[in-house]
């Protein structure tokens, strides 16, 4: 079909130019090289050749720069997306289909017509949802991956949109799972991401522009990242990827969080303010006596007045927080207590099924069996989910009251004695409770290790019969009203009374200011005001 003005092939499936009425479905997200997806991105790259492919890869990658297109709504400004709409005008697009989802993937507008007015309406509501304002860019960002988290080929969307967040010269905490290595999604692009990584954006394109490169769509990552790499230090957090991967994409490599904080104790290489960092006790003890934690205790009163006003109400609280040598290096998360998540159990189902609220371990089984058995969500399909968890290891422990035991260690309401709970009579009682759910399939196999967003999306499609959740709302979802389909599963009698764990509310070790930190004053303030 010839070429664009600026050079371009147009080379489009056969069946497409002819059909008679020519639709395009798609969603509208933002997107590294041509500012959102949809519209006439359908038509190219979606039905054209590998070697118009090529072309739109390597234009988005040289011809602008990926921090001014990423979310751009101004069609003036983004070459590549003016390209695909002349492809898709000479093809004949008649007609698009766009969404604009949440992040739970509920749709939020659909918008239908001609490819360029229609899609720029649906990129009006795009924005308000997806482009908060950020009043002002960190100096330290944590950014997660997920849900493009496999390997470097996808994962480096979020990294790039991540540079909107973090200061220039600031530093990146990237947190990816990385399972797939660089490439996993991709492989035969593995070898070039790992040669040209770390290559400058010129040494990288006089290699295209010499013809030493057959990987065209491949060189992309690499050019990308060669315009932002050096923008910000990034730490790289991964269970799955090696060292080498991370090191080859020039990031400082750490398997956690805690990891990379280790570092920072041992080096001195700290930021002015550990936020929301899990510190502990030791942590504070030993760095707060060696000087690389600030000690608050003498500057809470004049530059904290709800901390302190807080610290009067809550004696418990204050005396948390002080260590022996009555020093404050850290400062906790406060909640009301006895705040603690419980078990939801689908009403619904049971009243579907006629079923009464189960009184005792057997009679809960007897009912998640109806759940498995009996289709109560009424789909016809056997994809009911009896029971189901986030983290097996941590919840197996918060059921034991139903047995008798409040968990792994705690203190009996009763007789006012620590109790550790793995040796008592019901823990065993519990676990082989447990052992039975699981061999007869009434146990989400998921449950060993499951991301919140997995058990969120079972509840949303309303699959769920049982679950440890905060609230019903968090996991089930309240814009289609099933979370008013759960209620508390109620505790089990035991020995003549129920028992529900509870909690203090206090979660230690969330903040600390380092002794890198200029202004330790206005920082404390900052944290007096959330």
């Amino acid at each position: 079909m010839g070429r664009t003005d600026s050079g371009t092939p147009i080379e489009v499936y056969k069946d497409v130019v002819e059909s008679d009425f020519k639709i395009a479905i798609g969603n509208i997200t933002p997107h590294i090289a041509v500012g959102w997806g949809g519209g006439a991105k359908m038509i190219q790259s979606g039905v054209c050749s590998e070697r118009i492919t090529e072309v739109t890869h390597l234009n988005a990658c040289t011809m602008q720069s990926v921090l001014e297109v990423c979310g751009s709504a101004d069609n003036a400004d983004n070459a590549i997306r003016r390209e695909m709409e002349v492809i898709a005008g000479r093809v004949g697009l008649d007609f698009i289909i766009n969404t604009v989802l949440d992040e739970n993937k509920n749709m939020l507008g659909v918008f239908s017509g001609h490819y360029i007015k229609v899609h720029r309406k649906g990129i009006e509501l795009a924005k308000e949802v997806m482009c908060p304002k950020i009043p002002k860019k960190a100096d330290v960002l944590i950014s997660s991956a997920n849900p493009c988290h496999v390997d470097f080929w996808q994962g480096c969307k979020p990294y790039i949109y991540s540079q909107y967040g973090v200061k220039e010269s600031g530093v990146l905490i990237f947190l990816i799972d990385g399972k797939e290595g660089l490439c996993g999604s991709a492989p035969r692009h593995d070898a070039i991401l790992r040669k040209y990584s770390l290559m400058t954006f010129v040494l990288i394109y006089e290699d295209v522009k010499n013809g030493k490169l057959s990987d065209i769509v491949g060189i992309n990552v690499p050019l990308f990242h060669a315009r932002i790499r050096n923008r910000v230090t990034t730490i790289c957090v991964s269970n799955g990827f090696t060292q080498e991967n991370a090191e080859c994409l020039g990031f400082i490599y750490a398997k956690s969080i805690n990891e990379r904080k280790q570092l920072g104790w041992a080096s001195g290489d700290m930021p002015d303010l550990y936020f929301k960092a899990s510190i502990g006790t030791n942590e504070e003890i030993i760095y707060g006596e060696e000087g690389l934690i600030v000690d608050l205790s003498d500057m809470i009163d004049k530059y904290a007045p709800n901390i302190k006003a807080m610290f009067e109400e809550r004696p418990d609280v204050k005396k948390a927080v002080t260590q022996p040598s009555g020093k404050i290096c850290t400062l906790p998360q406060v909640a009301a207590k006895n705040i603690h998540p419980a078990w939801y159990i689908n009403v619904v189902w049971m009243d579907k099924l006629g079923l009464n609220m189960p009184e005792n371990p057997d009679e809960l089984y007897n009912v998640l069996k109806m759940f498995k058995e009996g289709d109560p969500n009424e789909n016809g399909i056997n994809d009911e989910i009896p029971m189901s968890t986030g983290n097996l290891n941590k919840d197996v422990k918060n059921f034991m009251h139903n047995f008798g035991v409040l968990g792994s260690h705690y203190i009996d309401p009763e007789t006012d004695k620590v109790v550790y709970g793995p040796v008592q009579p019901g823990f065993k009682e519990g676990l082989l409770w447990f052992r039975k759910i699981f061999a007869d399939g009434l146990l989400d196999p998921e449950s060993i290790n499951q991301q919140g967003a997995r058990l969120t999306e079972k509840g949303h499609n309303n699959q769920l019969g049982l679950a440890h959740m905060w609230a019903s709302w968090l996991n089930v979802g309240y814009e289609n009203q099933l979370n008013m389909d759960y209620e508390v599963l109620v505790p089990f009698e035991v020995n003549g009374r129920r028992i529900h764990p509870g909690s203090s509310g206090i979660e230690r070790g969330c903040s600390a200011i380092t002794s890198k930190n200029k202004y330790p004053e206005a920082t404390l303030r900052w944290l007096d005001m959330l």
